[in-house]
């Protein structure tokens, strides 16, 4: 919907055209692999079970609606693998070291996110299932458009 679609009236009353608009949002997109941007990265107890995880915080390329999207990687033994895949998806880890890292150092980088739709609250809801690297790099122009080669 473009910002013209939206009539703002002298009254302060506001018109807009929702003809094909079901209100779904940007919850879900079809299963499949999406280029994200991380916006951010936490570290806090579960609110369901209080381990010890980061939450990581990502926003979608257009293709993927610009969706935001939360990954949880808890840090317990048999958890950790799922941290490690986000810190060598975004280029800041490596398999067998000791990773070291601030948010600073992984906002703004690109990564491969494979997502599936899930029922949640009677909707479909897309969410992470893992991350790999991207094909051309952790750093550089998000995607847009679906296009491969158009950066924002």
């Amino acid at each position: 919907m473009n910002p013209e679609d939206v009539i703002d009236a002298d009254d302060g009353q506001f018109e807009i055209d929702l003809v094909g608009e079901d209100g779904g949002g940007k919850f879900s997109v079809p299963d499949g692999d999406y280029t994200v941007v991380c916006t951010g990265v936490t570290r806090g107890p579960s609110k369901s079970s209080g381990k010890d995880m980061f939450t990581w915080s990502f926003v979608g390329d257009a293709k993927a609606k610009n969706m935001s999207l939360k990954f949880y990687t808890p840090t317990d033994p048999s958890n950790r693998w799922k941290v490690g895949q986000v810190l060598i998806a975004l280029g800041v880890g490596e398999a067998n070291t000791v990773v070291k890292f601030a948010a600073k150092d992984v906002v703004g980088r690109r990564c491969t996110a494979a997502l599936k739709n899930e029922e949640f609250n009677g909707r479909m809801s897309s969410k992470i299932q893992g991350v790999r690297k991207h094909v051309s790099g952790p750093k550089g122009p998000a995607l847009s458009a679906g296009d491969e080669e158009t950066p924002f």
